[in-house]
């Protein structure tokens, strides 16, 4: 194996194993609470739906000889850029999507109370408001305020809605068409489904052979390019649920970034699974790159634009939940310490001041 195989084999299947791995902390964080305070239910109920497509279209580009095929056609005889581990990851991940809404949706598979609208007071979940106490003591220390975040809600918003709609109207849509040109070129279709992928695999047999004695041949996509011009194919459809599940990586996010930001708070909100996600999105976007340089032909990129936009889009949302973690909300992870602290503090002042009182009392009656 050489050494750009070698280095796409590591980095497809770590980026499986950081990718795999973020999809645990959130649920266990919300079991431990036993509460989903502090996050939204569009974020997991969208990303079944993404997965589910993509779990669909790699399947469909790695093992479906007629799609296999009609992606020869269209880019020169290569075969698509999905490995093994992506087809590991997306089912992986999709199964742990059930997980996680079921927790929304089902809690008392998990122990939880099955109208858990209370508070998360009781489970730890605490954002702080801070302001000056107005005390002259040196550093002006600041008060905390309580400000208990709500379970997290079952109903996902009209946007998510919305765009979960769009995306299963478009898939149908394209299928339908598929079907409609297979029925309207039924009569002078040279050949179908897995016939397509075994005649394009003699003539490329044909075409090596004949290249070894000497005679010039084609790449043997000559057949099928002529086939799948002018009509819908199932790669369509893989292309279109591919690109359904750029469409909610694109989204998907948004809500759970504006929560944070009316929370004023990441609390409830696992920066592990952000963590994992950012090193997922990076090695990704490596493989695809090595992949496409060691064919030597950089349509790899173009041919497989779900891989390389899902790498990019997290890593873009990934910062933004790092800048609203680390600096924005820089208290988001450690309230209820902090609150402790502050408590201690103000029974510390109080304590002080009552000693304080009582000396004055002793130095007056001594005086009397």
């Amino acid at each position: 194996m050489d050494l750009p195989a070698a280095l796409s084999a590591f980095c497809g299947w770590v980026y499986t194993i950081m990718w795999s791995l973020s999809f645990y902390p959130q649920w266990i964080l919300n079991a431990r609470r036993r509460s989903t305070a502090g996050t939204t239910v569009d974020f997991p109920a969208i990303n079944c739906l993404g997965f589910l497509s993509y779990v669909i279209s790699t399947l469909a580009l790695r093992y479906s000889r007629t799609v296999r095929a009609e992606y020869a056609a269209r880019h020169h005889g290569l075969t698509p850029t999905v490995a093994l581990n992506d087809v590991v990851f997306a089912v992986h991940a999709l199964i742990l999507c059930i997980v996680c809404v079921s927790q929304y949706y089902l809690p008392q598979l998990w122990g939880w109370d099955k109208d858990d609208g209370r508070d998360a007071t009781g489970a730890g979940l605490l954002a702080e408001e801070y302001d000056h106490d107005g005390r002259p003591q040196q550093g002006h220390r600041r008060r905390a305020h309580k400000r208990t975040l709500r379970a997290g809600s079952r109903r996902p918003s009209l946007f998510i809605l919305g765009v979960m709609l769009g995306c299963v109207s478009s898939v149908a849509l394209i299928v339908l068409l598929v079907l409609r040109d297979n029925a309207a070129y039924s009569n002078n279709t040279p050949f179908r489904g897995a016939q397509a992928m075994r005649a394009h695999m003699a003539a490329a047999a044909l075409a090596a052979s004949q290249s070894k004695s000497g005679e010039t041949a084609g790449d043997g996509t000559s057949h099928l390019s002529v086939w799948t011009a002018g009509r819908w194919t199932w790669l369509d459809v893989v292309y279109t649920l591919g690109y359904v599940k750029v469409v909610i990586t694109l989204v998907k996010y948004s809500p759970q970034v504006l929560a944070n930001y009316r929370n004023r708070s990441t609390t409830g909100w696992s920066i592990a699974q952000i963590l994992l996600d950012f090193g997922g999105g990076i090695l990704s976007i490596a493989q695809l790159l090595l992949d496409s340089y060691r064919q030597q032909d950089w349509s790899g990129l173009t041919g497989n634009p779900v891989k390389l936009l899902l790498g990019n889009v997290s890593v873009f949302y990934d910062v933004i939940f790092f800048a609203q973690h680390y600096v924005l909300y820089p208290n988001g992870g450690s309230q209820s310490k902090e609150l402790e602290d502050d408590e201690e503090g103000d029974a510390g002042d109080e304590v002080s001041s009552s000693s304080h009182r009582d000396t004055e009392r002793e130095r007056l009656l001594d005086r009397e």
